[in-house]
């Protein structure tokens, strides 16, 4: 019995030529960069990456300040070889940093970072992966969060609840 009748398709997309890359949205996408980007992490020493879709997180730790610096340095620079080398480029408008701290007796040590020229901020918060993840390790952002999107979703069903009687 020949099954290519039966799953045809009504449709088709025009054809175009893809001369570098994948089309944006297409189901091979993610898989693709992500097996793309595989060996970024063999070639960054001094950092430990974490990879999730097209976002990638550095995290370097020391506790000394001079230290942490040459390491930051040290890793920006195997970044901006590694990018250009594979054809990519780091988008310094969604790029931020944030020093974590557990103590609040002194400001937090902010070592400068720059990446293409340009140098990057810090920022007290930021969404990871869902969370709000906070310079202190606090979680009051995170439930403040979700308490507003609770309340948000309490909202609509409270509006609808007499509609769907």
């Amino acid at each position: 019995m020949d099954r290519s009748k039966h799953t045809q398709h009504k449709f088709q997309s025009s054809s175009r030529t893809v001369t570098h890359g994948v089309p944006q949205g297409s189901i091979l996408g993610p898989l693709l960069f992500l097996v793309y980007i595989n060996d970024l992490s063999l070639n960054i020493q001094g950092a430990k990456l974490i990879l999730y879709a097209d976002d990638t997180n550095v995290l370097v730790i020391d506790r000394n300040e001079e230290a942490l610096q040459m390491k930051l340095s040290l890793v920006m620079k195997q970044l901006k070889i590694w990018f250009p080398k594979n054809d990519l480029i780091i988008n310094t408008t969604k790029t931020v940093a944030m020093s974590f701290h557990l103590c609040c007796s002194k400001p937090p040590f902010k070592p400068r970072i720059l990446l293409r020229n340009k140098e990057i901020n810090y920022m007290p918060e930021v969404k990871f992966l869902g969370m709000c993840i906070t310079e202190n390790l606090s979680s009051q952002a995170h439930i403040c969060s979700l308490c507003h999107r609770l309340s948000k979703t309490f909202f609509i069903i409270k509006s609808v609840k007499n509609t769907l009687k």
